[in-house]
């Protein structure tokens, strides 16, 4: 049976009295002990709205509160005047008793249930928001990265060698062997300025094999030139993405 507790407001007339009624029984219905997000979400997939609504009582809940509201907002209501509770209700089925239980735990729950399902409904469930998102949390991880090793993640554009930092190991042989090279240059014409001559000397069937390389190259080399002129801009577009 329901239990019943009440409150007689009296009105202006300073005679009469309106009787405000509250059933105690109405509370959120959920399981203790399977409390999830889970549960939820599957009663809401397996059941229409108002289903859901009666099986927690949350539409029960809602009506009386709404309706008990908007009688205690009449303007008849004398709000000087005390009221009288029900003498017959108990301690646990008074409505003080019936509110702190509604805002303690019935309330609580219900944005448990709110949030649960909020979450369900704005997780995305297609790929392309799912690789759009992964694609930002990539980018927040390089900008941390950069942020906390900025020694490591220079620009191509902070120095005038065009080479990409950090190094690669490959980069540190190709700049030796041009150290090397340059070494080599600059001692032969330091001897040079010192009156040595160095001359070096092939034999004649390499002489005459470079000329004939020389003569064949000699016509196409203003095609040579622009077909690495081409190829250099199209390394440069493409290191440029």
């Amino acid at each position: 049976m329901p239990q019943y507790t009440y409150i007689d407001i009296p009105l202006r007339d300073y005679v009469s009295s309106t009787r405000i009624t509250f059933d105690t029984d109405i509370r959120i219905t959920y399981d203790s002990v399977n409390n999830k997000c889970s549960s939820y979400i599957y009663d809401l997939k397996t059941i229409d709205r108002n289903s859901f609504l009666s099986k927690y009582k949350i539409q029960e809940l809602q009506t009386q509160l709404q309706k008990n509201s908007n009688a205690l907002r009449q303007d008849t209501i004398n709000g000087d005047a005390p009221f009288t509770w029900d003498p017959r209700a108990s301690i646990n089925s008074s409505i003080q008793t019936y509110i702190k239980s509604l805002q303690n735990t019935d309330i609580p729950i219900l944005k448990y249930m709110v949030n649960c399902i909020e979450e369900s409904v704005n997780i995305p469930d297609n790929r392309s928001e799912y690789i759009k998102a992964k694609e930002a949390l990539d980018v927040s991880k390089k900008r941390l990265e950069m942020i906390l090793n900025p020694e490591n993640h220079v620009s191509y554009y902070e120095g005038w060698f065009p080479m990409s930092r950090p190094m690669h190991e490959y980069s540190l042989f190709i700049l030796f062997g041009i150290a090397l090279f340059l070494l080599l240059l600059s001692v032969v014409l330091f001897i040079r300025t010192q009156g040595i001559q160095v001359n070096i000397t092939t034999s004649p069937a390499y002489d005459m094999g470079a000329t004939n390389i020389y003569e064949t190259v000699k016509g196409y080399i203003l095609y040579i030139i622009a077909l690495g002129i081409f190829i250099g801009y199209l390394v440069h577009i493409y290191t440029k993405k």
